[in-house]
């Protein structure tokens, strides 16, 4: 049987960096349609669109650590299934209910300010329970909560398993998915789709790598060069082709991301320590906060874009030099504030379980 590394209470310091750069990546890309919307000249250039691969890294990183702090435990140390879908759901579903209640609020008083520029009108129970309609959840970001929910569906399934059938469970998976994309199985409805969606296979691979023996960090070093190449590439290509990330293949999106993730987060798992360090301390806040600052970012940039609308100057960049660094500040602290205050204490009633655990979650 496979020697898995055996890490408890681990803390990824470098892996934090990782995830507060995947976020920020997301937030960039909603600040290039906000300041096109509301400065009446750009500062920011429409290449920076590849932002939105920030969700996947996210997928990539979310899949890493359920990986390399659950999966590969041994039996007897995993948590129970029903307990480790009772965390996921506390830290999910509060803080997203919060904002989609107040998002039907708004629709009620202003819809146009909700979903004007939206194909479908949302489907309000849907959008609450995270459920996959043609529509788009009320909360636009929802539709990766609606995968990210199904991710660790199936992950609490493994964690059913013996850690023997762990490898055997995600080629299972991951076979299915590629298998299911290329039928009419993927296109009967959303929720089939959802299921046989490549995003999964983001998720899926970077729990294959976190069953991988941790590296040293000189072999890390070597393979952050190499997987900032990996990253670079298309990068570059998309950007001096025109290519709108957004518009191609999902499997294209993955296979261009997916392998330079994959290698970063494996890398950078390479810095390490049992807890959080005092010169950690206010890093781990701002990793804390990641969750909250991809649900409440969309809202703050909608709001201060339209204050900005009020005295924006489109015949000069200074006050975009100025507004944009401020609008980013602005969501990480709103986030921040939103964490501590919101998102972290309602898990914590909701778990009721010491809040001592890795600073990622």
């Amino acid at each position: 049987m496979t020697d898995y590394p055996q890490i408890e209470r681990v803390y990824f310091p470098a892996l934090d960096i990782f995830r507060i750069f995947a976020f920020g990546l997301v937030a960039l890309n909603h600040m290039i349609v906000i300041e096109a919307k509301y400065a009446g000249d750009t500062l920011l250039f429409p290449e920076m669109i590849f932002g939105i691969s920030g969700v996947d890294l996210f997928f990539i990183l979310s899949g890493f650590m359920m990986g390399r702090l659950f999966l590969i435990q041994p039996d007897a140390s995993r948590p129970k299934p029903q307990k480790f879908i009772l965390d996921r759901i506390s830290r999910i579903y509060p803080l997203y209910w919060l904002i989609t209640v107040m998002l039907t609020l708004l629709l009620l008083i202003a819809p146009n300010m909700v979903f004007s520029a939206r194909e479908y009108e949302p489907d309000i129970i849907p959008s609450l329970f995270l459920w996959p309609t043609d529509a788009m959840p009320l909360h636009l970001v929802g539709w990766t909560l609606e995968h990210m929910m199904f991710f660790y569906i199936v992950t609490m399934l493994i964690l059913m398993l013996k850690r023997r059938w762990l490898a055997p469970s995600l080629l299972i998976w991951a076979s299915v998915t590629i298998a299911l994309y290329h039928t009419p199985f993927h296109r009967i409805n959303p929720v089939t789709e959802l299921i046989s969606h490549p995003y999964s296979l983001e998720y899926i691979s970077a729990m294959a790598v976190a069953l991988l023996p941790i590296t040293g960090k000189r072999l890390a070093s070597a393979l952050l060069i190499l997987s900032a190449i990996l990253i670079a590439i298309p990068v570059i290509w998309f950007g001096t082709q025109g290519i709108d990330i957004r518009t191609i293949p999902p499997l294209h999106r993955v296979l261009a991301v997916t392998p330079g993730g994959l290698l970063m987060i494996y890398a950078l798992s390479a810095w390490r320590g049992k807890n959080p360090s005092n010169k950690w301390i206010s890093l781990a806040g701002f990793a804390r906060a990641g969750f909250a600052l991809y649900l409440t970012h969309v809202l703050v940039l909608s709001l201060l874009g339209r204050i900005w609308a009020k005295f924006a100057n489109p015949n000069s960049l200074w006050d975009n030099f100025v507004i944009l660094p401020l609008m980013f500040a602005a969501c990480f602290m709103i986030a921040m504030i939103t964490e501590r205050y919101f998102e972290s204490p309602v898990a914590k009633l909701i778990r009721g379980l010491d809040m001592r655990r890795p600073a990622w979650r």
